[in-house]
């Protein structure tokens, strides 16, 4: 059996904390492509993207993880951390915890999501109920009619 490199024994202690760091959907990226040997095209279509989407994001999260390891002593370049990586994922996860790592990093992404659609919505009600009492303001303090907007411009 080889032994493990270089690279690997300085970052694999460090690697779960590492993962941690990362936002759901990059954790999921670098799970489903290195731990799960998934194409580009499957991250995208697994994480609701396009594969130029889906390498961007891996991209970015091995930048993240890049700099994690570099803020503690462990320099290795993002072109290494991918191949270090992907030659012992399958002795750093046991059999079905990528998968479960997974798919509760993609559940959580759609959670966020929907969160989001939430904050959205409620921003805009509130903007709308702002708006509303402002035109009451103006009415009740000009006295006047109401700003409606011309359907027709004039003849």
């Amino acid at each position: 059996m080889n032994s493990p490199s270089p690279e690997w024994t300085a970052i694999e202690p460090l690697l779960d904390e590492a993962m941690e760091t990362l936002d759901p959907p990059d954790r999921a990226a670098i799970l489903l492509r290195y731990f799960e040997a998934k194409s580009l095209r499957e991250v995208g279509q697994t994480l609701g993207t396009s594969e130029d989407a889906a390498q961007k994001r891996v991209s970015r999260a091995l930048d993240q993880l890049r700099e994690f390891f570099s803020k503690r002593g462990r320099a290795v370049g993002i072109g290494a951390l991918a191949a270090v990586i992907t030659a012992n994922s399958v002795q750093a996860a046991p059999s079905g915890l990528a998968k479960s790592v997974t798919l509760a990093a993609v559940k959580a992404t759609a959670v966020t999501a929907s969160n989001l659609t939430l904050i959205k919505t409620l921003r805009i009600k509130a903007a709308l109920k702002r708006k509303a009492a402002l035109r009451h303001a103006r009415q009740t303090i000009g006295g006047g009619k109401p700003n409606r907007p011309r359907l027709l411009p004039d003849a």
